[in-house]
């Protein structure tokens, strides 16, 4: 049961926040036209065919594809990783439980991931916007960019190791910490 929710939940956001991401694409497209096209000399610029400044649709495969695929797989696969490091930390610490006790319990203390993913996936549906900085990396300040990028773009085109790192921890993240450590120590 709770793969399939992960499963759908991970799915569904995919879903709801690919044309999200494909209009972020566009338009960061189109402030690199614009800034190229401020560049060029003015009789280059009146010689450019219209198509020249129309900035295309993302492919799918970008924006629907490779989010889906890495999202089902990393359940999937982080699931088992997941189960198979606690199996293997649990039997050097004296348990003796199964597997598949192991990769039930991992899965059942998942749900506060679960509702996260259920919780974002609500708020891209009525806010119509995505998640820029999600758990602590909001903490962080927002950097202009460096040299050589554009104007008026942050350092958060860019994510670095902390932005990444601080992303991930949330009270979702601790409640999940807890709930695996005490499930565990039952098993």
């Amino acid at each position: 049961v709770p793969v399939l929710l992960a499963l759908a939940l991970v799915t569904a956001r995919v879903f709801v926040s690919a044309p999200l991401v494909a209009q972020a694409q566009r338009a960061k497209t189109q402030v690199m036209i614009e800034a190229n096209l401020s560049n060029m000399p003015e009789d280059t610029r009146s010689t450019l065919p219209p198509e020249a400044t129309q900035v295309p649709e993302p492919p799918k495969a970008f924006t629907l594809g490779i989010p889906l695929m890495l999202g089902l797989g990393g359940i999937v696969l982080g699931w088992l990783v997941r189960a198979g490091v606690l199996q293997v930390v649990s039997m050097a610490l004296g348990g003796r439980q199964g597997f598949g006790v192991v990769y039930r319990v991992s899965a059942w203390a998942s749900f506060p991931l679960i509702l996260r993913d259920a919780v974002q996936t609500i708020y891209v549906m009525v806010s119509h916007t995505t998640i820029d900085h999600p758990g602590l990396s909001g903490l962080l300040p927002a950097k202009p960019a460096a040299a050589g990028g554009f104007p008026g773009m942050m350092s958060a085109a860019r994510p670095t190791v902390s932005t990444i790192m601080l992303g991930r921890i949330d009270l979702y993240t601790i409640w999940y910490l807890i709930l695996l450590g005490i499930a565990v120590i039952a098993a």
